[in-house]
C-alpha cells in the first residue's frame, strides 16, 4: 500500500495506490480515495481480505476474457457453416466460379471479388471469375503487378478498404 497526495481542481487528496498481480497474469493498479484519519497500519489488516477479493476479480476478468474468445469463435464458425452451406448449390449452377466467388465477397464482407489463376509458365495471372467489379474483363498482370499480382507473388493477404482507390 502507499499512500499519496494528488491535486485534482486544486483540492488535495490522499489516495491509495496499490500494485495488483492477479491470478492468470492479470495485473494493474489499485487507486482509491482514503478518507482523513485513516492509517498505514489501519490498512494493513485490509491486505489479506483484499487479496481473495482481487483473486475473485482476476477469476471474473478470465471469465469473462474466455467468453469473449468463444463467442468470438462461435461467429467465426456459425459464418463458415453459412460458407460452406452455399457453396455446395454453386456446383451445380452453369458459372459455378462466379456464385463461389458472391460466396467468398460475402463471407468476408465485401462488396466485390475476383478470382485469380496464376499460369506459372508466362508467370501472368488472369481473372477467372469476379462479382461486384464494375468490369468483368481485366487483363492479363504480370506477378508482383497490382493486387492480385502483388498477393501472387508474395503470398500475403491484403485487406484493403478501397481497392480501386489504392495506388498500388
Amino acid at each position: 500500500f502507499a499512500r499519496q497526495p494528488m491535486s485534482r481542481d486544486g483540492m488535495s487528496t490522499d489516495v491509495l495506490v496499490m500494485p495488483w498481480r492477479g491470478p492468470f497474469n492479470w495485473r494493474g493498479v489499485i487507486v482509491t480515495g482514503l478518507q482523513p484519519g485513516i492509517t498505514s497500519e489501519a490498512l494493513e489488516s485490509f491486505r489479506a481480505p483484499l487479496g481473495r477479493l482481487t483473486d475473485r476479480l482476476a477469476v471474473a476478468l478470465e471469465i469473462e476474457s474466455e467468453s469473449g474468445r468463444l463467442q468470438s469463435l462461435n461467429n467465426v464458425v456459425s459464418r463458415l457453416v453459412e460458407f460452406s452451406r452455399a457453396l455446395m448449390p454453386c456446383l451445380d449452377e452453369p458459372a459455378p466460379l462466379v456464385s463461389i466467388t458472391r460466396e467468398v465477397a460475402r463471407l468476408v464482407g465485401a462488396d466485390s471479388a475476383a478470382l485469380w489463376r496464376l499460369e506459372q509458365a508466362s508467370s501472368m495471372i488472369r481473372m477467372a471469375a469476379s462479382y461486384g467489379l464494375r468490369s468483368a474483363e481485366f487483363l492479363p498482370l504480370p506477378v508482383g503487378q497490382g493486387l492480385a499480382g502483388t498477393v501472387a507473388a508474395t503470398g500475403s493477404l491484403l485487406a484493403i478498404e478501397d481497392a480501386p482507390a489504392d495506388p498500388m
